[in-house]
């Protein structure tokens, strides 16, 4: 990616120096660490540089290569704010930034530069559901749901913010030139490696987030349209009246924004 020398969002807060134990980066109050942990390859790629003596919180100094990864982070944010503030205020729809929290980070990896953008965008995505009222909505139904029910609701949910994260790197790669050769199947390759299927194996009753030909089948949706209204992923899975009806309701949000 071309990342260097680009904005910074100012909607961080770094506790890498006094982070009290904690291992994790928070979107809006949503940890994503264990996926991050996971595309990265590496276990230690959220380390805890922060020792506990007496129950107080000491502070140590950051290295270069977590600066290097905070700096990434915060470039990676700064676009995703540019990308939706527009997309919102074409739709003359207000946009409300969230606040991303920093703890101990490591290195980036060898899944590579995109795969972590991916991560961030993807958690961005449940944002945006957020904003347009789609989270809260399926937070409800699925608390009055079976359990096989409610998890195809939480899939719907998550793919839906896998399209998200497409539709920023649509705009990422055609407007703002942030991509590079090999960019996009880095990301299509990050999407399959979370899928379901590849975690847990072959148990679908089991499954939350969708199946890898999913999660891939819905980033590239959003990537291919740059096109929100591509994103509705509940009114294209035609069952359970419920289902159909979070998405009716959701469909004035989804075409203000397309």
């Amino acid at each position: 990616m071309r990342w260097q020398g680009r904005r910074k969002s100012q909607n961080i807060e770094d506790r890498r120096r006094l982070s009290g134990g904690k291992k994790a980066v928070s979107i809006g109050g949503l940890i994503i660490a264990a996926i991050m942990a996971f595309l990265m390859k590496d276990a230690s790629y959220f380390t805890n540089a922060v020792s506990q003596q007496g129950g107080q919180t000491v502070s140590h100094n950051t290295n270069p290569q977590q600066d290097q990864v905070a700096e990434f982070t915060s470039v990676i944010l700064a676009n995703l704010e540019d990308t939706w503030g527009k997309i919102f205020n074409q739709a003359g729809l207000h946009f409300r930034q969230p606040k991303l929290v920093l703890y101990e980070l490591k290195r980036m990896g060898a899944s590579g530069d995109f795969a972590f953008a991916y991560v961030i965008a993807h958690e961005y995505g449940h944002h945006i559901s957020n904003l347009i009222g789609t989270l809260p909505k399926v937070h409800r139904a699925r608390q009055r749901l079976n359990q096989r029910d409610s998890n195809r609701l939480s899939i719907l949910l998550e793919l839906q913010a896998d399209c998200f994260a497409g539709v920023w790197a649509n705009y990422a790669g055609n407007q703002y030139q942030l991509l590079e050769p090999g960019d996009i199947q880095e990301g299509l390759q990050a999407a399959a490696s979370v899928g379901d299927d590849a975690l847990i194996g072959n148990r679908p009753e089991k499954f939350t987030h969708g199946t890898s030909q999913q999660r891939m089948q819905w980033l590239r949706a959003g990537m291919q349209s740059g096109n929100v209204g591509t994103c509705d992923t509940f009114k294209t899975a035609g069952f359970l009246h419920l289902l159909l009806a979070i998405a009716i309701e959701n469909d004035y949000y989804l075409s203000q924004v397309d």
